[in-house]
């Protein structure tokens, strides 16, 4: 099978030793953290490209990446970070943000020197509200690692799903995202299950976006009747179509935004909306306790 991620980073072949390397350090991390969770009996899914490259992609240090992303079960996290802690981590998350840490990432590097890798905890790919009902039908669905027995892969489906409710948060910039999809895509999911899926989820509309752009950058890959089925009505697509361009790459229209502009683009791209506007009151408040405090 030929490599996939070629089309996103030409430059594979002149970084090959270099991510060699990099990927020997990830190993070295993911049994470190397997050790630290095992021993207090804990678990945790290893997300996109440390979750995909060994199990997806045909050559797994072709799958570039800067940290481990974990998703964990709500109940466990603070158990987590103590595993963690005692195992020789060292704790990198603001210290500032003691309330709203949660809804973004919890961050760790690995006790390596020189060599450390980052390590970040999530409740999901969301960001400020994750969407934490289906974290453990996520888990139920998973296999285990077998290189690292306290840690998990999703099944493809969710897989598929998660990546792309980690694209929309970054209003659909980060290429090789489209890359997972792809490998994801090629691996033979149900596109019935999916759609199904996404609609349980309530996560029809980014999923469309993100298939919209993926047909963009590999004609023919999503079939049309699938985008037909996801396609959100006319007065969200207007909405979206005001900051991405859908079905066309770069998809992004405008510069990043943050704060109150970022929150009214995810809005436009959640279906949940009931939890997405608690959750948004509920950062907003823990972080306008923050502030006060600092």
């Amino acid at each position: 099978m030929p490599s996939l991620s070629r089309w996103a980073w030409p430059e594979l072949a002149e970084r090959s030793a270099e991510l060699k390397a990099q990927y020997l350090l990830r190993c070295h991390a993911l049994a470190q953290v397997s050790a630290a969770l095992g021993g207090a009996d804990l678990e945790a899914l290893v997300v996109k490209g440390a979750g995909l490259a060994d199990t997806m992609y045909p050559v797994p240090w072709e799958r570039p990446m800067s940290d481990i992303d974990l998703i964990v079960r709500p109940r466990q996290l603070r158990s987590i970070e103590v595993a963690l802690h005692r195992a020789g981590f060292e704790a990198c998350s603001p210290a500032d943000r003691p309330l709203t840490q949660d809804s973004l990432e919890v961050s760790f590097t690995s006790p390596a020197g020189a060599g450390a890798v980052l390590v970040e905890l999530h409740l999901g790919l969301d960001k400020i509200a994750p969407r934490e009902r289906h974290v453990e039908a996520i888990f139920e669905r998973s296999t285990e690692l077998v290189k690292y027995p306290a840690l998990r892969v999703p099944e493809a489906i969710d897989h598929l799903l998660l990546v792309v409710l980690h694209l929309a948060a970054d209003d659909f910039r980060h290429e090789t995202g489209f890359v997972d999809l792809e490998v994801l895509l090629a691996s033979g999911v149900d596109l019935d299950v999916m759609i199904s899926r996404a609609r349980s989820w309530r996560a029809t509309t980014p999923t469309f976006v993100a298939l919209a752009t993926m047909n963009a950058l590999r004609p023919g890959l999503v079939p049309s009747k699938v985008l037909r089925t996801l396609e959100p009505g006319a007065l969200r697509r207007r909405a979206i179509a005001s900051f991405l361009r859908i079905g066309a790459w770069p998809v992004a229209r405008l510069e990043p935004a943050r704060g109150a502009a970022w929150v009214l683009r995810q809005t436009a791209l959640r279906d949940d909306g009931l939890d997405w506007a608690r959750g948004v009151i509920l950062y907003g408040a823990r972080r306008a306790v923050e502030r006060a405090a600092s």
